[in-house]
Parts: structure tokens; C-alpha cells; sequence
């Protein structure tokens, strides 16, 4: 059973370079979830039970998972939202990178860029965490670098890995990166 922090621990902790990241050790993936009506309403009800939600834009469905959680009721607050970035952004470079992980705050807060980019402090909206979806060759290390810079304004409060190998993570790792990654 997954509840709120107040009903018992939901999370485990990571330590990214001091920051505390509690993440729920339960989340709802979100691939395959239309873009419908009845992917909204399925959504709306997997928040009953679930406040971590694993995205992706390649998924092409944030914008009905950002909808459900404004019909969920549930406060920002009390939600984990994941996200990640996709190859082809991977190889456009460091600011298709970056408009992948804004559009993804965008469309999952449902708000516009204006609102994300109002340079709050702290930011008012954000991803809890986000992911390097795929290692691509020749290109992660910057996607990471760059995901490294949007942690340090605040916009995304945790960097992660997926899908890395060893091999992968030390080439990460030789590169310089300053932000260990929250996990893989």
C-alpha cells in the first residue's frame, strides 16, 4: 500500500551531492496510457493510490497525466513526478535537452513556459527527477551536463540514469560530471 508521508514511510532516501531526494518506492508507469478521456480518468484513479508517476515525452501523453493531476486533487507537494529525455533530443544537443525537460515541467503542471521560467525561488514548478531515458553514444555525457544545469537552478531536483552499463556510467563519470546521478 502506498500512503502519504504522515500514514507511514513511502520512501527511500538518496542523497544526490547533499541534496535529500525521497522518492516513492512505488510508482505508476505511465507508458501506454493514452491520450484520452479514459487515459485521464485511469490516471485521475491510479492517484488514489499512487503519488510517484514515471513519464517520459516519448510517451507522448504528459499532457493528459499533467491534466489528471490537476482533477486528482492531489497537491503538488505530496507527488513525485519523474520524467526523462529521449534520444532525439539526446542528438539535436544541450538545448533541445533542456526545451525537452521545460516542456515536460510544462505540460505535466500544465501551466506555460512563461510560468516555469518566472525564476521563483524556489521554482514553483518543477520535476522531481529526471533521467537520461538511453546512453546514447556520443551524446549522453552532455544531456547529463546539461540536466546537471537544470538542477542547479532548481528546475529538476534529482538527476538520474537509465538503461546505463557499467561501461556507460564510467564514461559518464571520466567526463567531469559534478551531480552524482540519484540512481540508474
Amino acid at each position: 500500500r502506498c500512503t502519504d508521508e504522515k500514514d507511514g514511510d513511502i520512501s527511500d532516501p538518496i542523497i544526490p551531492d547533499r541534496r535529500v531526494v525521497r522518492v516513492p518506492r512505488l510508482a505508476y508507469g505511465t507508458y501506454l496510457i493514452p491520450s484520452t478521456a479514459e487515459g485521464e480518468a485511469a490516471v485521475t484513479a491510479a492517484l488514489a493510490r499512487y503519488r510517484h508517476l514515471d513519464c517520459a515525452p516519448v510517451y507522448g501523453n504528459e499532457i493528459t497525466i499533467g491534466r489528471s493531476i490537476l482533477l486528482s486533487g492531489v497537491s503538488r507537494g505530496k507527488l513525485f513526478l519523474t520524467s526523462k529525455v529521449w534520444n532525439t533530443a539526446q542528438r539535436s544537443g544541450r538545448a533541445a535537452v533542456r526545451d525537452s525537460v521545460l516542456r515536460s515541467i510544462c505540460d505535466l503542471h500544465g501551466v506555460g513556459r512563461e510560468d516555469v521560467l518566472s525564476r521563483s525561488s524556489p521554482p514553483r514548478y518543477y520535476l522531481d527527477m529526471v533521467l537520461v531515458h538511453w546512453p546514447v553514444v556520443g551524446h549522453h555525457t552532455e544531456t547529463y551536463k546539461e540536466l546537471e544545469a537544470l538542477y542547479r537552478e532548481g528546475l529538476v531536483r534529482a538527476v538520474g540514469l537509465s538503461n546505463y552499463t557499467v561501461g556507460d556510467y564510467e564514461e559518464l563519470l571520466a567526463s567531469g560530471i559534478q551531480v552524482t546521478p540519484a540512481l540508474n
